[in-house]
């Protein structure tokens, strides 16, 4: 599956094209991420538990953090909190997680 993002974001000076790919295999999900964004973009992975497993490949850096859910409606479904991973990067970015 391939996406066109770059129309979410509205004009963006200096931002032609942001495309993402998805693949889902027995091994795990794969996103390739592409653009020419002349800045670090991020793409934000949401998980019950930490990404322990997962694989960056032209990542600037990692941010992973704790997130409360605080709408009781979500809490039925989710536990208290999820893991949120930020994943920065300029150009290309290819994303494994299992």
């Amino acid at each position: 599956l391939t996406l066109d993002l770059a129309p979410a974001y509205g004009p963006v000076p200096g931002l032609e094209y942001y495309r993402r790919t998805a693949l889902l295999s027995e091994k795990g999900l794969v996103f390739t991420d592409e653009t020419d964004y002349p800045r670090p973009v991020a793409l934000t992975l949401l998980s019950l538990t930490p990404l322990t497993d997962a694989r960056f490949e032209g990542a600037d850096r990692v941010e992973t953090e704790t997130v409360p859910i605080k709408d009781a409606r979500l809490r039925q479904a989710w536990p208290g909190t999820v893991t949120r991973t930020r994943v920065w990067f300029t150009g290309r970015l290819r994303a494994e997680v299992r």
